[in-house]
């Protein structure tokens, strides 16, 4: 006979960890992880704005430096945007998972290392481990989501995002995004680790390779960092959703994160959203509300307009010109000289990268 659990959690990232914490004493769960390891492969930058590591008591022996400074480039243009306090911490983001296993794992049973196979009528399959029966679904397996697919979700658009970890001379408090024609559809970031070490990526929509050798030749074109030590260099690479899907979930399976397309998406950012619906879809299996619930959750919080709108926003930004990128740097230099103060805010506000590109967004549009 199938075990039955209320609660079946599908991916083992900080998404489904989130989900898995909040439901641990609550419910019969179990998580479902298809690397050998949860905390692996090494997913991407690791930067969590400041508001969002406080409201979900994140682990703060996990902070590896703190950022309060964001430089934006566009060829031999700069704005600094800056800060009093830490705007964003970086994180080492495998470990922030293990921290998150280490307080849900007594709670909850865990497999790791295997792959659901179908989800048909409440019953889960997995390749090595048989079938369980399900009361609830929770979709926290990314871009690819199998359990999107298995209630009838399109998959949305797909973006690659390619990132190395490099070697350089770098201002501890201070990240950098290069912005421009070359760098389109989305930009290249530089989040410092420490003074010597750096994450640097950008978004692409080619394929990994492809993706690799461009950022590759952008960061030894702009001088950003040591990129000849790119085959020491720790990398990464990550599928993310570059447009929304038609919904959020159906009947008692709710898709949270990127399996439903719930990130920022003119930063890249899926580590606070995926928190964040993790969360709402585990209090609407609590309150037995499930996916309808969830879904008035997230449109209560302004999280479904928020990302429906910088999904619209984010085709405007892909074909800004380096004309309009100009107009945006000489309006923001009349008005406010060359540093501003940075963008802040919670789920319904923009902070960050991503207030930062709707500031350029609006100032473009002058003068042009």
């Amino acid at each position: 006979m199938e075990k039955r659990y209320d609660c079946v959690i599908v991916g083992g990232s900080i998404t489904g960890l989130t989900a898995a914490r909040e439901l641990s004493k609550k419910a019969s769960v179990l998580l479902v992880e298809s690397n050998p390891k949860i905390g692996t492969p090494f997913r991407c930058s690791g930067f969590i704005n400041a508001p969002a590591f406080e409201e979900f008591a994140l682990a703060k022996a996990q902070i590896q430096n703190s950022i309060s400074q964001l430089e934006v480039v566009h060829g031999s243009s700069s704005l600094t945007f800056a800060s009093k306090k830490p705007s964003g911490f970086v994180t080492e983001r495998p470990a922030l998972e293990r921290s998150l296993l280490g307080e849900v794992e007594p709670y909850i049973d865990i497999i790791t290392g295997d792959k659901v196979i179908d989800i048909k009528s409440g019953t889960v399959s997995m390749h090595a481990s048989g079938n369980v029966s399900a009361g609830c679904l929770i979709g926290a397996d990314g871009t690819n989501s199998l359990v999107r697919r298995s209630i009838g979700i399109a998959d949305p658009e797909k973006v690659t995002a390619v990132q190395f970890e490099l070697p350089g001379r770098f201002e501890r408090d201070r990240a950098a995004i290069y912005v421009g024609e070359e760098f389109m559809p989305f930009h290249l970031w530089v989040i410092p680790v420490n003074e010597s070490l750096a994450r640097i990526g950008i978004g692409t929509a080619g394929d990994v390779r492809a993706g690799m050798q461009r950022l590759l030749e952008l960061v030894k074109k702009y001088r950003i960092a040591d990129y000849s030590k790119y085959k020491e260099a720790r990398f990464m690479v990550n599928t993310l959703p570059s447009s929304p899907v038609s919904s959020t979930g159906k009947g008692s399976t709710m898709l949270a994160g990127m399996s439903g397309s719930i990130i920022k998406p003119l930063s890249l950012g899926g580590i606070y959203f995926g928190m964040l619906s993790a969360s709402m879809a585990a209090r609407s299996l609590i309150d037995g509300t499930l996916a309808p619930g969830y879904e008035r959750k997230l449109e209560t919080a302004g999280i479904l307009a928020r990302v429906y709108d910088e999904f619209a926003l984010l085709k405007r930004w892909s074909s800004l010109t380096d004309a309009k990128l100009c107009n945006a740097f000489s309006r923001a230099e009349a008005e406010s000289g060359r540093e501003i103060p940075m963008p802040s805010g919670g789920a319904q506000q923009t902070s960050g990268i991503t207030g930062i590109i709707k500031f350029l967004i609006v100032n473009s549009a002058v003068g042009g």
